[in-house]
Parts: structure tokens; C-alpha cells; sequence
């Protein structure tokens, strides 16, 4: 799996984590109030069992993933080069939390139809992420002290672009050499460099 999508799965956990969170209410008893056998609850509560079990998944991915990209960052880097900071851009894991996340709590999920409303709203979001660089605004990152900002390099005959989004752990800036490694072919994991 590339890493781009890895960090897809990554900014949609938090998705994961709050509809468990917020559906954690089954189907316990029958309208007699009788217990209800295993077969019974599993029949009363299949629609959100099944998104239960999807977002425990994505949790699980999103975790290992997170490890992955700790690994990642590590290996490989090309270094030396001076940027210039164009735009640091810290309000876009806030915002795609806000626009992106949060409507996709969805209120009853115990129904077919609002398991199948998630699951569609999850692909449309899925493939907006996908087809544009809104992977890097990822909220877990951002909660674990990595940066997002806008740069262009001062000289690199290998990257041809303008500018690119750089992750980063930290700060990065104008002062000190830059380490890099290719997310996408816009999209860069940086590391300052002391001069």
C-alpha cells in the first residue's frame, strides 16, 4: 500500500475511533425485555456490528500505519538543500477535522441505510482525498507535533516544481538545510538539518 494512502487511513481514523465511540449502544434485550440469545443479538444488531468491526480495523491499520510512517521517515532521506517557507499551513488538519470528520458521525447506524450512508460518505471522502492532496492534513499527525507547511526549493535540479507541501516533525525554516523524502511527487516528508 503506498504511503499516501496509508496516510489517508491515518486522517480518517479519528472517523473510526468517534463512531465507536459515539454508537456503542447494542441491542441488548427484546421488546419483552428478555435477554436475547447470541444469534438474536447478532440478527438485532448486524448493521452496526458491521461498521463496529470495519472502524476496529481501521483503527488497528491507522496504528500500524503510524509506526510505518515513524519508520519511513528515517531511511533514505536526500539532504542538503535550503528552501524557502512559503506558507505554514497548521490550520489544515483543524479544518479538514471540522469540514471532513465530524458530519460523518452519523446518528443511527444500527439501521441498513444509515450503515450504507456512512460507507458512501467515508468513499466520497476516500476519493476526494485521493484525487487532491488533502492526505497531509491529517489530525494525527497533527496531534503528534508534525507540521504542515508550504515550500519551494532554492535549488534542486531533481524536484522541478514550484513548491511543495512539506510534513515535518517540528518546525522547519528559511535557516537550515533541508532533508527530504517523497510522499507523492508534491507531497514531501522534510527534516531541518543544522548548518
Amino acid at each position: 500500500m503506498t504511503l499516501k494512502k496509508q496516510l489517508m487511513i491515518q486522517s480518517l481514523s479519528p472517523i473510526a475511533i468517534l463512531t465507536i465511540i459515539k454508537n456503542w449502544c447494542f441491542v441488548m434485550e427484546d421488546k419483552n425485555g428478555t435477554t436475547l440469545t447470541l444469534k438474536e443479538f447478532v440478527c438485532a444488531n448486524l448493521p452496526l456490528l458491521s461498521i463496529m468491526i470495519f472502524c476496529a480495523i481501521w483503527c488497528i491499520l491507522a496504528v500500524v500505519f503510524i509506526i510505518s510512517f515513524n519508520a519511513f521517515k528515517y531511511a533514505d532521506r536526500k539532504s542538503g538543500y535550503s528552501i524557502a517557507v512559503i506558507e505554514k499551513k497548521e490550520d489544515a488538519s483543524l479544518n479538514f477535522f471540522f469540514t471532513l470528520i465530524l458530519p460523518l458521525i452519523i446518528d443511527n447506524l444500527n439501521t441498513w441505510q444509515g450503515a450504507a450512508t456512512f460507507l458512501l460518505i467515508l468513499i466520497f471522502t476516500w476519493l476526494l482525498m485521493a484525487r487532491t492532496k488533502l492526505f497531509y492534513a491529517n489530525p494525527i499527525l497533527s496531534i503528534l507535533g508534525y507540521h504542515v507547511t508550504q515550500i519551494a526549493y532554492m535549488e534542486n535540479k531533481e524536484k522541478e516544481a514550484p513548491t511543495y507541501v512539506a510534513i515535518s516533525y517540528g518546525e522547519i525554516d528559511d535557516k537550515h538545510n533541508i532533508e527530504y523524502k517523497d510522499i507523492t511527487e508534491d507531497v514531501l516528508f522534510v527534516k531541518g538539518m543544522k548548518k
